[in-house]
């Protein structure tokens, strides 16, 4: 989840970005910051095979995914643009993307935010001043 000006560019995330994510954490097992750290998204709620990793997850696909699988994790929220998700993404490993972009003023002219290849567009929400875009793999 990434959130980005009108222009597509991340920027960091607004009070009302804030709350989306809190939305979003209690849907995932896990949730990965930018730099690799991790967090439980539901907290409490895993059984005895489940773990929090304690090193940040690796940068690279392959090292990540055998990481995030032994945390017995099913989903992953990655949070704000880092390596490894843009890394997953190339390689057509991330089943959902979700952008936070803000609601243009109605005077704005602008487009609609550039999704990755190999995904569309799959729902469009408001929150607040923010429009939440989906895009789901082929």
């Amino acid at each position: 989840m990434v959130q980005t000006d009108p222009a597509g560019h991340p920027i960091t995330p607004t009070a009302e970005a804030l709350a989306e994510i809190e939305l979003q954490r209690h849907a995932h097992d896990l949730l990965v910051f930018p730099g690799g750290s991790a967090e439980e998204g539901r907290t409490g709620s895993h059984g005895r095979r489940f773990s929090v990793p304690a090193h940040p997850v690796p940068d690279e696909p392959g090292d990540a995914v055998a990481a995030l699988n032994q945390t017995g994790a099913r989903t992953v929220l990655l949070l704000g643009p880092s390596k490894l998700g843009e890394r997953l993404l190339g390689q057509s490993l991330v089943d959902r993307v979700t952008l936070l972009v803000p609601v243009p003023e109605p005077s704005q002219t602008t487009s609609a935010p550039l999704l990755p290849d190999g995904y569309v567009l799959s729902r469009i929400t408001r929150s607040g001043g923010q429009l939440v875009v989906s895009a789901e793999r082929r």
